[in-house]
């Protein structure tokens, strides 16, 4: 049992984040998609977005997709999340 749990989290530590914080540069919670999917229109919360422009957003759990595509994020009050990695067999 305890071999289980063990490579349970060496497997869930193996996980790709799917981007990163920093602090906004205006004090605001941004998120910004800075990967390219290939299969559809980036989007925010159902929004289309561009690549690489930041979009405003309430600290919390956000859903980006492209195509059939989607990750979930958390952004958190005052930070700039920079999404880079679909996680698409990568």
């Amino acid at each position: 049992m305890r071999a289980l749990l063990v490579v349970t989290l060496v497997l869930l530590s193996c996980k790709k984040a799917p981007g990163y914080e920093e602090r906004s540069p205006d004090g605001g919670t941004l998120l910004e998609i800075d990967a390219d999917c290939g299969q559809g229109a980036l989007r925010i919360d159902g929004q289309p977005v561009e690549k690489g422009v930041p979009s405003a957003v309430t600290p919390g759990r956000h859903h980006v997709d492209c195509g059939p595509n989607g990750r979930e994020v958390e952004v958190h009050d005052g930070q700039l999340f920079h999404f880079n990695y679909w996680g698409l067999g990568q």
